[in-house]
């Protein structure tokens, strides 16, 4: 384990589990979770992740050394199952308010992708393990650019540096996803809604943005998200659709 003293959070990542390649940080997390009783808030954090991927399957382009990529264990049994899209909010949020830090105003693509202007700057891949009618473990894993240079990536990707024109201390951005996740996910654990504010960074909420549906692209808005994390869309003056991840793509800018 190698700590990083710039991270001033009382539990997230003060058990940190540093590796200089691994396929991906999610896997080698549930790994060692199999092994043995994992503290709260212990990270695995990689170099390099030669198989990293987002929702859906999708890969997840970054680069050595320079971006971060890392995972967080945690024990939600708070959390019930059919509420499990609290995690992509309180997650979404933290990363959200690293960009902020920087002076950079993100959006949320629904569900966890994080965007600064029509370029992601940050997924998040959730993964749940369930006793009962409860969360029992949950792995939060966050591909966030800070120092890669995507100008020629094959994904329609940006770094926080690169919006800033400077390079970034990666184990400081570290530090703040650390405390932004403690902090976020302590609001969540004290029953604080965090909705409405995922919601006013939400692409599309009661904005017109292009949709996916079966291959078919057109204008529509979202006019609200439940509690399994569904949204409600309205195509002009048609009749509201709702919609869960997977059926419904939205096409950013």
């Amino acid at each position: 384990m190698i700590g990083n003293n710039q991270n001033k959070a009382l539990f997230m990542g003060q058990t940190r589990f540093w590796f200089d390649s691994v396929s991906s940080t999610n896997q080698t997390a549930a790994e060692l979770a199999s092994q043995r009783d994992f503290i709260e808030g212990s990270a695995v954090i990689a170099k390099e992740q030669k198989a990293g991927r987002g929702q859906a399957q999708k890969g997840w382009d970054s680069f050595s050394g320079k971006d971060f990529m890392g995972s967080v264990l945690l024990k939600p049994t708070f959390i019930k199952a059919h509420q499990s899209f609290l995690l992509n909010i309180f997650s979404s949020l933290a990363v959200a308010d690293v960009v902020c830090h920087y002076g950079i105003k993100p959006q949320v693509k629904w569900p966890n992708d994080i965007f600064i202007g029509n370029k992601k700057v940050s997924g998040i891949l959730i993964e749940n393990r369930l006793k009962a009618q409860s969360i029992n473990q949950s792995i939060i894993g966050i591909g966030l650019n800070v120092n890669g240079d995507f100008s020629n990536s094959e994904f329609q990707a940006i770094s926080l540096s690169q919006v800033l024109g400077r390079k970034l201390d990666l184990l400081e951005v570290e530090a703040r996803l650390m405390e932004g996740l403690e902090k976020r996910y302590l609001q969540l654990k004290s029953n604080a809604s965090l909705k409405t504010e995922y919601m006013n960074l939400l692409m599309g909420y009661h904005e017109e943005v292009i949709l996916e549906i079966e291959g078919v692209q057109k204008k529509g808005k979202i006019l609200h998200l439940d509690e399994s994390g569904r949204i409600d869309l309205r195509f002009g003056s048609e009749d509201l659709h709702q919609l869960a991840h997977g059926e419904v793509k939205i096409i950013a800018g």
